[in-house]
């Protein structure tokens, strides 16, 4: 084995390690950026300018102005209420339960934050305990939908520093994202109607009061609708779009006007830990390419008879795993297999980001070291054998479907 692949596998293994003792991840990998700079020997006023190049790249500024102002989205919306009012106009509108309990966690989906399945959770036990749903699939249904939306969300930080780091629009990436989203909610959709029954409400459903219904969720749902429509419709660049939509909230809203330090101030403090993610990220992708030990790696797999594909499986799968962390598997992952990512042409390989992403999520999906998932199971009292059972079945059915797919973009798109 090269002394090189032998230094990329003591730093992916002290990664891990690093994560099994819960360090910060955007600490973790700047300690192991500086391990690659005394592994390679990197000077240290190179390690000092390739941190400054990473940081300053006007790429790396635009990605930390988004997410801050993602977040201060969020922060805006939940304080006016927002997210609640979607969810009450939407049971006003719908008469079936069980889409109702489809929809609470996907709107909530849309709120940036980790462990954000517990939001959701009062709602979905408290409809699935007057239907006499079981605590398992109570769960399911608030785990499965919340990571489905999140997919093909252009406002979700991690999809944005996925198309951030491969160099590709936004709107290409959640269109290659899409046949993956559609599965799952299909996948998840017809296990639910087959397994709940439907017990019509004693409910009148007047015009007037639909109307008011659909009026409601509009005015509360603008701001995400807004920024939707011109960053996948009009081609406008997000982080233009979030501040022409923050601008327009804290103009017609006093509350915001009047508040707009403190509001600013809890962005800080609830983002502050994704842009230091960030930073890391960048820089530790930046130390791996001067390093240039990762454009050994394709040569190297295919010298031990590991199919490319097989390695594109395995590894964003493990860190997905391990980390529990979307964030996570993108962020270590792209940095390591960036050679591999691309074709002798430097153009990106469709099949493989795909593969990529689909792997580290079902791997992610599955660790109960997830934050949603570990949070929420002592909320709804699971059994934890009979969750899983219905959990394994959903992913091994993404993951038949992902080897169809990828086959698919492989032999027609690249």
């Amino acid at each position: 084995m090269p002394s090189e692949i032998i230094k990329l596998l003591i730093i992916l293994l002290f990664i891990i390690f690093l994560l099994k003792i819960n360090l910060n991840l955007g600490l973790n990998l700047l300690i192991n950026s500086l391990i690659i700079g005394l592994l390679f020997r990197i000077d240290t006023i190179r390690i000092l300018i390739i941190c400054r190049d990473a940081i300053l790249d006007p790429t790396s500024i635009e990605l930390l102005s988004i997410i801050f102002l993602l977040y201060l989205l969020s922060i805006c919306m939940e304080k006016l209420k927002n997210f609640e009012r979607m969810v009450y106009f939407l049971q006003e509108m719908i008469k079936d339960y069980r889409l109702v309990m489809i929809l609470i966690p996907s709107f909530v989906s849309l709120l940036p934050i980790q462990g954000g399945a517990i939001f959701s959770a009062p709602m979905i036990k408290s409809i699935g305990d007057v239907n006499k749903i079981s605590a398992e699939k109570n769960m399911f249904i608030n785990y499965w939908f919340r990571h489905i939306v999140i997919l093909i969300y252009p406002l979700n930080p991690s999809i944005v520093l996925y198309a951030s780091l491969l160099s590709i629009s936004l709107k290409n990436l959640i269109v290659l994202l899409c046949p993956f989203a559609v599965m799952a909610f299909l996948s998840g959709t017809i296990w639910l109607y087959l397994n709940l029954n439907y017990y019509p409400v004693k409910k009148r459903f007047l015009k007037n009061s639909q109307i008011i219904a659909i009026k409601g969720l509009i005015h509360n749902t603008w701001p995400i609708l807004m920024v939707v429509l011109l960053t996948l419709i009009f081609n406008i660049v997000l982080l233009f779009s979030l501040s022409l939509v923050l601008l327009l909230l804290f103009i017609f809203n006093t509350e915001l006007r009047v508040q707009w330090n403190g509001f600013l101030f809890e962005s800080v403090k609830a983002s502050y830990k994704t842009l230091f993610l960030v930073c890391g990220i960048f820089i530790f992708k930046g130390m791996l390419e001067y390093s240039q030990v990762v454009a050994l790696l394709p040569d190297y797999f295919l010298s031990l008879g590991v199919p490319l594909s097989g390695a594109l499986v395995l590894v964003p799968f493990l860190i997905g795993f391990f980390t529990g962390s979307v964030i996570a598997f993108i962020g270590i992952c792209v940095p390591i297999f960036s050679t591999i990512l691309v074709d002798n042409n430097g153009m990106i390989v469709i099949s493989k980001i795909v593969l990529l992403f689909i792997s580290g999520h079902i791997g992610m999906m599955l660790t109960p070291i997830h934050l949603c998932l570990a949070i929420t199971k002592d909320y709804f009292h699971i059994r934890v054998n009979k969750f899983y059972n219905i959990l394994i079945t959903h992913l091994s059915v993404l993951s038949i479907f992902s080897i169809f797919y990828y086959l698919f973009l492989s032999k027609i798109i690249d």
